[in-house]
């Protein structure tokens, strides 16, 4: 079994997600601001304050009355509205996909849910490992770019062992585009 603890423990506290900056970035939708933070206690999503939902359209399906045909009718949707990590959370055992203007707040959604799932991981060895990938930098295969992210931080694997993780459900991957 290998331990990701270190690795883990490195996307905890790695600078960039701490929010260590000595900025904090109020991101609203009238406007954007850079404030300097006195240092104080460390809050890990005090930097990470955001107000994206995420909407999930569901059809109803609507039974057809008896001994009438079925006519071919547009269901109607049900729209769910959550904030955007519960819903990236609640429908993460699928596929996501996380859309928004430019500087509406994906980037900061999945670093937040990095590091959220991280410290899940460090408290239940069961959770599942993310790992953040950044399309714009891979210039290999995916599990190529997952073994460069965990070497990174100290954790030697082989391919073929990422892809058994892989298909065993052990990594949250995120892939940020």
């Amino acid at each position: 079994m290998e331990d990701f603890r270190d690795y883990l423990e490195a996307v905890c506290q790695a600078p960039r997600l701490r929010g260590t900056c000595g900025t904090y970035v109020e991101t609203e939708v009238v406007d954007r601001l850079r404030i300097s933070k006195p240092e104080e206690e460390f809050d890990p999503f005090g930097n990470f304050a955001m107000d994206l939902m995420v909407q999930n359209v569901v059809p109803e399906e609507k039974p057809a009355p008896e001994g009438k045909p079925e006519r071919e009718e547009k269901p109607k949707e049900k729209i769910e509205r959550l904030p955007v990590l519960e819903g990236i959370c609640k429908y993460a055992a699928g596929h996501v996909l996380l859309v928004g203007r430019p500087g509406s707040g994906k980037t900061t959604a999945l670093e937040r849910l990095l590091v959220q799932e991280a410290e899940a991981a460090r408290e239940d060895s069961t959770a599942r490992i993310p790992v953040l990938i950044r399309l714009r930098d891979v210039r290999s295969t995916v599990l190529e770019q997952m073994q460069q992210v965990l070497q990174a931080q100290g954790l030697r694997l082989a391919t073929e062992k990422i892809a058994d993780l892989l298909w065993a459900g052990r990594f949250l991957v995120l892939l940020m585009g």
